[in-house]
C-alpha cells in the first residue's frame, strides 16, 4: 500500500461514548476502549450544556450534584434537564464502580428531592370530592357541589404539575409515550418516582369520579329522539343535491371580497349557517349564544381568529358552525372519509388532519390552515383537547392548536360550550332534544415571545373560570325575565348561563322554515326537468 493511503484508525474516547439518556431510560454502554496511541490527542465529544461533564473527570460530576442538591434543598428552580443530569450520575456510578461510594448518597438524596408527594393538600382535595360525591347529582345542590369540587381540583392540579420537577417528569413520560418499548419505559420511570407517579394518578382518578352525571331518560323521550333522528337522516339526505350545488357559489367569493363584503355575509358561509341551523332545529336542540359583545370587532371587520372550544359532543361543530362568526373547523381524518357526507364537508373548505401521523398533522396545519388565514383571512375552530371529552369535563389539551397559533400570531377565542353534553353522552347512539349555551370568552393575544405551555396555560385558565359556579356574571347581562327574582343573592353564588339573558339564538325563525323547504323544492325541480326531457 502507498504511504500515502496508510492510515491509522485511531480508538473511540471516553467522553465520547458518554451521552445522555434521551429517551431512553437505561441505555447500554459499552466499556472504555484502549487509550489512543502516545503522541496523539484523541477526539472529544461535548455533552449537553446543561451537564458539560465527561465519564472520567469526577471533579466536574461531584460538582455537578452537590450543585443540583443544594439547588433543591433551597426550594430553587433545578433545569428541566434534571432527570437527564441523575441518569448520567448514575451511569458514572456504574463504571466508576467502587469510587463512586461518595456521590451514590448524593444521588439517592437528590433523587428523593425529586420526587416530592403532594402532601396533606391532595388528602383534603380527596376529602372534599367525597362530600361532593355524598350528593345526589342530578339536585341543584349537587351538581353544584360536584362543579366546585372540579374547579378546585383543576386549580390543585394545574399548581401541581407547574412545579419544574413534576413538570419534568410528565415531559420525560409524554415523550416516553411516542417512542418504542413504551410500556415498559413509562413503568421504569415511574419506578424511579413513586411518589409523583401515585400523586398524578390519584388526581386522575378524582378527575374521573367528577365526571358528569348521565341524565335519566324513559322510552317515550327514546322514541321521540329516535323520530327526530329519523327526520334529520330524511332531511339531509333529500338536502344532498342542494348542497353539492352550493358549492359553485364559492366561485363568488373573491370578487364579493374585493367590493368589501365580510367573513360571515359571504353566499357559502350563510348557506353553511343555515344548514347546521335546520339540523339543529329538526333535533330540537336550542342554541344561546352570549358574549357578542366580546367578538364585535370581529363581526364588524371580518379578521380572522382561533376559536378554542371545549369539545364534549358530536353536535359542537354544529352549534359552532351556527353562530355568527364563519369558521372553518379542524376535524380528525376519518369524518372525511365519510362517503357523501365527508366529501361535502371537505368541499365546504374545512380541514382534515390525520391524528394518527404528526407529521401529517403538522403539514396539514403548516400549509392548509395557515394558508386559509393568511390568505382569506379566515377564521379558524378546533378543540385544544384533540377528542371529546369521555366525562364532560376539560381534558387535557393538546399541543398542535397552540403551536398553530403561533404560526399565525392571531388573537385566541376560548368557546365555552355548556349543556351539551346530555345531548349525547359518550356510548349513546341518539341525540336527544335540549338548550346548549355557548359562550364566547375573552380572547387572548398571542405575543411573539409566548411558549406553547404558557399560551396553553392561559387558555385553560380561561375555560376552567368559565365553569367556576361562583363566577361573576355581570359582564354578560341580565337574568333571564323567566327567572324567579325572589331568590335574590341567594341564587346570584350559583348563577348560571341558563339563568342569562342571550345575545341570539337559534330555533324556529322564519329564515330557517324557509331553508329547510328549499331541500323539497329542489328535488321537486329536479323531477320536473326530468319529466320534461324524457
Amino acid at each position: 500500500v502507498p504511504p500515502r493511503t496508510r492510515t491509522r484508525t485511531l480508538p473511540r474516547s471516553p467522553s465520547s461514548e458518554f451521552r445522555l439518556i434521551r429517551p431512553r431510560l437505561t441505555p447500554s454502554f459499552p466499556s472504555p476502549p484502549s487509550p489512543a496511541p502516545p503522541g496523539v490527542s484523541p477526539p472529544t465529544m461535548e455533552t449537553s450544556a446543561d451537564a458539560q461533564m465527561t465519564q472520567g473527570d469526577d471533579d466536574s460530576v461531584r460538582a455537578k450534584a452537590l450543585e443540583t442538591r443544594e439547588l433543591l434543598r433551597n426550594g430553587g428552580d433545578p433545569d428541566p434537564s434534571i432527570f437527564d443530569t441523575v441518569a448520567m450520575l448514575k451511569q458514572w456510578m456504574k463504571t466508576e464502580g467502587k469510587t463512586a461510594a461518595d456521590v451514590r448518597d448524593l444521588v439517592d438524596e437528590i433523587q428523593s428531592l425529586m420526587d416530592p408527594p403532594a402532601g396533606p393538600e391532595l388528602k383534603e382535595l380527596e376529602q372534599k370530592v367525597s362530600a361532593a360525591m355524598d350528593k345526589d347529582p342530578y339536585t341543584p345542590e349537587g351538581s353544584t357541589k360536584r362543579a366546585e369540587a372540579y374547579y378546585i381540583l383543576e386549580k390543585f392540579r394545574a399548581k401541581y404539575a407547574n412545579q419544574i420537577v413534576v413538570s419534568s417528569f410528565l415531559t420525560k413520560r409524554r415523550r416516553l409515550l411516542r417512542g418504542k418499548d413504551k410500556k415498559e419505559n413509562v413503568a421504569a420511570l415511574d419506578a424511579d418516582h413513586p411518589n409523583v407517579a401515585n400523586d398524578i394518578h390519584r388526581l386522575n382518578e378524582l378527575r374521573q369520579r367528577l365526571a358528569l352525571a348521565r341524565p335519566h331518560r324513559g322510552f317515550l323521550a327514546a322514541v321521540k329522539a329516535f323520530a327526530r333522528n329519523v327526520a334529520v337522516f330524511v332531511w339531509v339526505v333529500c338536502a344532498i343535491p342542494m348542497c353539492f350545488t352550493a358549492v359553485v357559489l364559492r366561485v363568488t367569493h373573491p370578487p364579493l371580497r374585493s367590493i368589501g363584503v365580510r367573513n360571515g355575509q359571504l353566499p357559502l358561509d350563510l348557506f353553511q349557517m343555515h344548514l347546521c341551523r335546520v339540523v339543529l332545529s329538526i333535533l330540537g336542540v336550542r342554541v344561546r349564544y352570549h358574549g357578542l359583545k366580546r367578538i364585535k370587532s370581529l363581526r364588524e371587520n371580518g379578521t380572522g381568529t382561533i376559536g378554542m372550544f371545549s369539545h364534549t359532543c358530536n353536535l359542537d361543530p354544529f352549534i359552532v358552525s351556527a353562530g355568527p362568526l364563519a369558521f372553518k373547523w379542524v376535524g380528525k381524518r376519518e369524518l372525511f372519509l365519510v362517503p357523501i357526507l365527508g366529501w361535502m364537508v371537505f368541499l365546504y373548505g374545512h380541514i382534515p388532519i390525520d391524528r394518527k401521523n404528526l407529521k401529517k398533522a403538522k403539514d396539514a396545519i403548516n400549509q392548509t390552515v395557515v394558508g386559509k388565514i393568511k390568505k382569506w383571512n379566515r377564521s379558524i375552530a378546533i378543540s385544544p383537547e384533540g377528542t371529546r371529552s369521555r366525562s364532560g369535563r376539560l381534558a387535557d389539551f393538546k399541543r398542535g392548536p397552540f403551536h398553530l397559533a403561533k404560526n399565525v400570531h392571531l388573537p385566541i377565542t376560548p368557546i365555552h360550550i355548556e349543556g351539551a353534553w346530555v345531548l349525547n353522552p359518550p356510548g349513546t347512539k341518539l341525540i336527544y332534544p335540549g338548550t346548549v349555551d355557548l359562550e364566547f370568552l375573552p380572547s387572548e393575544n398571542v405575543e411573539k415571545g409566548d411558549s406553547v405551555d404558557v399560551l396553553s396555560h392561559r387558555v385553560r385558565d380561561v375555560l376552567l373560570e368559565s365553569t367556576n359556579p361562583a363566577r361573576n356574571f355581570s359582564s354578560l347581562g341580565k337574568m333571564d325575565s323567566t327567572q324567579d327574582s325572589k331568590n335574590g343573592s341567594e341564587s346570584s353564588k350559583t348563577l348560571s348561563l341558563a339563568q342569562l339573558e342571550c345575545d341570539s339564538e337559534t330555533g324556529w325563525g322564519h329564515k330557517t322554515v324557509a331553508f329547510a323547504i328549499l331541500p323539497f323544492l329542489n328535488l321537486g325541480f329536479l323531477y320536473f326537468l326530468k319529466k320534461k326531457l324524457i
